[in-house]
């Protein structure tokens, strides 16, 4: 998050706050408390609150913080509103309305060095709310950044150094659209990107668009026409539907989870493959795929234990074995309360592996 001399904080892992007076850099500013003391403080550490365009009206909470008055003091600035309206020539290069990360060099004359400007750039005619995440090398979401951007316009998220550019080059951006009045809804949409890092020092990579006044680097994340809606009828069809599920649910003992994939009595073989999983999966972000398929698996897996079953066939596949590390990960989780061990090999290769509950043996 992106912050300025005269922005009111909050700090994330102690109570109180105050109001930063100096910015350091990046990641390090400068916070006056009540006290009469100037904090220095990781960025990572504070939420910016009072901003009533912000999210962090939602956790300003009641404590009362004024800059000391000291002599040395410089005078807060007035707070700059990040978000601004996108800016357009339609001389240059047109793009279909969307949402794009845009990497914009500071030095113009020189694309491939110097600061960079990293920006949201919300080029559709609905206001939107945001998360973005950053994807570590641990294969850890690390939050950065969430707001509201009003339509045709864009929000700078951070201003990084060069050697700082393969942290933002893998992440995630989750977007829900509003506009006040329309006769159907966009669903929510969670795009994944992931740049190569050698296209940052290739001044080819940075061009000119009809949204913005300066050459830049952009990452398509989402195109408005390739977005799904609700139309009013689909919504009162789902709605009848949750009606007749809810009065079904009344009456009758739901089945469990597990059932659906039993083979023998307290038996059950589970089918991970996305393809299995979903019907859209040839939509789906990579990145949320082994999201998915691990999340069915602990939900089969705990439903086998609710309901006595002994023992269930998990199959993987073969692949890169990022899914059958991961599940054999939260195996071990469980101790001495499972076994598992590979499937037999005559009926599923490799590509599978058998989990033993022994408390229902």
């Amino acid at each position: 998050m992106k912050f300025k001399v005269g922005d009111k904080v909050k700090f994330l892992n102690e109570s109180g706050g105050g109001i930063i007076t100096r910015i350091v850099n990046s990641k390090m500013v400068h916070v006056a408390i009540e006290d009469g003391f100037d904090i220095p403080t990781l960025t990572s550490n504070l939420l910016k609150i009072g901003d009533p365009k912000g999210p962090g009206k939602f956790f300003d909470e009641t404590y009362n913080v004024e800059i000391p008055v000291q002599e040395n003091h410089t005078q807060v600035a007035e707070q700059e509103d990040r978000v601004s309206t996108l800016s357009y020539q339609k001389s240059l290069n047109i793009f279909s309305p969307g949402i794009f990360l845009a990497f914009v060099p500071q030095e113009q004359k020189w694309l491939i060095t110097g600061d960079l400007d990293i920006y949201l750039i919300n080029h559709t005619g609905f206001d939107i709310l945001f998360s973005f995440f950053l994807l570590d090398g641990k294969g850890i979401y690390n939050g950065i950044d969430y707001d509201a951007i009003p339509a045709e316009s864009k929000i700078l998220l951070q201003t990084i150094s060069r050697e700082e550019i393969e942290k933002w080059s893998d992440g995630v951006v989750q977007i829900l659209f509003h506009k006040e009045e329309d006769n159907k809804l966009l669903l929510p949409v969670n795009s994944g990107f992931r740049i190569k890092k050698t296209k940052f020092f290739k001044e080819t990579s940075y061009v000119e668009c009809s949204f913005l006044q300066e050459k830049a680097f952009l990452a398509k994340l989402h195109l408005l026409q390739d977005s799904r809606s609700l139309s009013n009828n689909e919504i009162d069809q789902k709605h009848e539907r949750n009606k007749a599920q809810v009065s079904q649910a009344v009456q009758a003992k739901p089945e469990a989870l597990i059932d659906r994939h039993k083979i023998s009595p307290r038996m059950a073989e589970v089918d991970l493959h996305i393809s299995a999983l979903r019907e859209d999966y040839n939509q789906i972000d990579k990145h949320e795929i082994l999201q998915i398929q691990t999340g069915y698996f602990n939900r089969c897996l705990n439903s086998a234990l609710e309901n006595q079953f002994f023992k269930v066939y998990f199959i993987h596949g073969i692949g890169n074995g990022t899914l059958k590390k991961a599940i054999l990960d939260i195996l071990n989780e469980y101790g001495d309360d499972i076994q598992y061990q590979d499937a037999p090999f005559n009926k599923y290769g490799s590509g599978a592996v058998e989990v033993i509950l022994l408390d229902n043996l």
